[in-house]
């Protein structure tokens, strides 16, 4: 019973703030938008569906989405393969994977003309 109060006080407060989200985003965009570029004023729906395109194209809405989602994705690194790996490499295998990032950016520069020296003709 005490899972079920806390699943329909979660659907609750997601719902909250969609319906805080949406007005925001319509009373900013009717305020702004039609004064400084001329578009339409928009209606709430829209500015819900406004608000979910922004969210499929850049992501959930800040901390929020962690907020929700049970406490999956509270650290900022979680899951990370790049910092899991980077954490497993001795010193030594990190200078070498710096010394070749280093070789393939300055590899880089040199083919467009970059003023930046490469680190390879300061070892000669």
């Amino acid at each position: 019973m005490k899972e079920l109060f806390w699943g329909i006080l979660r659907v609750m407060m997601v719902l909250a703030v969609i319906v805080l989200f949406g007005v925001v985003v319509m009373l900013l965009w009717n305020w702004l938008l039609p004064p400084i570029a001329g578009l339409p004023a928009i209606t709430f729906l829209q500015a819900v569906g406004l608000l979910a395109l922004s969210c499929i194209l850049f992501g959930s809405l800040g901390g929020m989405g962690r907020m929700f989602a049970g406490g999956a994705m509270r650290g900022r690194d979680h899951g990370n393969p790049f910092r899991e790996k980077w954490e497993k490499m001795s010193s030594e295998e990190r200078r070498e994977f710096v010394r070749k990032q280093h070789l393939f950016h300055s590899h880089f520069f040199e083919e467009h003309g970059s003023d930046e020296p490469s680190p390879d003709k300061n070892k000669e």
